[in-house]
């Protein structure tokens, strides 16, 4: 074999061993794209049998509890200015809770409730009058408005003259001093008031 012939057979070798890679990537290939197709009808025929499964009935819709949908209803109010014990401002401090009572009766649904959120703006003189009060239970606390009344007959000066008044006019004179009436008005004794010819005294906490 001449040289000549030698290097044409080398050059068939090598394109036929080139063609031979070519066509072993190229069932390669077809290999892996079979395999994919293979995996794609697969999942189609599971996504097939849940279609023709009986479905189960879809779980009922769960709706958010009705203090949920009570409270988005109610408005934002500002809290209210705390009270101190004025004589000149209880109604309006009052008049303002029973304002927030009003728009937001969710809020305050309960009597406990409001009875607390007033004591809470109690300062001062006030809130040692409301401090009392709650801790002895007195039965002012058992609803805003038999809550408000006492107020209204401790710290308004109008109220509590004439509260004053009647209670001074209820008593026999009999043998009893002066000092005696107005200490049954109220133990700490206070400002000295005339309603109609009768003398008695505000109480302390209402001056």
């Amino acid at each position: 074999m001449d040289a000549a012939s030698s290097a044409a057979f080398t050059e068939f070798i090598n394109h036929s061993i080139t063609r031979m890679d070519q066509q072993q990537e190229s069932i390669s290939s077809t290999g892996r794209t079979v395999q994919a197709l293979v995996a794609q009808v697969s999942e189609l025929s599971q996504q097939m049998q849940q279609l023709r499964a009986p479905t189960a009935p879809a779980p009922p819709t769960v709706s958010p509890p009705p203090s949920e949908q009570r409270d988005v209803s109610e408005p934002r109010l500002p809290v209210p200015q705390t009270y101190t014990g004025e004589p000149d401002f209880c109604t309006a401090f009052l008049n303002k809770c029973s304002l927030h009572f009003t728009l937001q009766p969710h809020t305050f649904e309960r009597e406990e409730s409001r009875v607390a959120f007033v004591l809470t703006l109690l300062t001062g003189k006030a809130a040692l009058w409301g401090t009392a009060v709650w801790e002895n239970r007195d039965p002012c606390c058992s609803s805003f408005t038999a809550l408000a009344a006492e107020m209204r007959r401790v710290f308004d000066r109008e109220v509590a003259g004439k509260e004053a008044v009647r209670r001074l006019t209820a008593l026999k004179q009999g043998n009893r001093s002066r000092g005696l009436y107005h200490r049954v008005l109220h133990p700490r004794g206070g400002v000295p008031v005339e309603r109609g010819g009768a003398v008695g005294r505000l109480p302390a906490w209402a001056g």
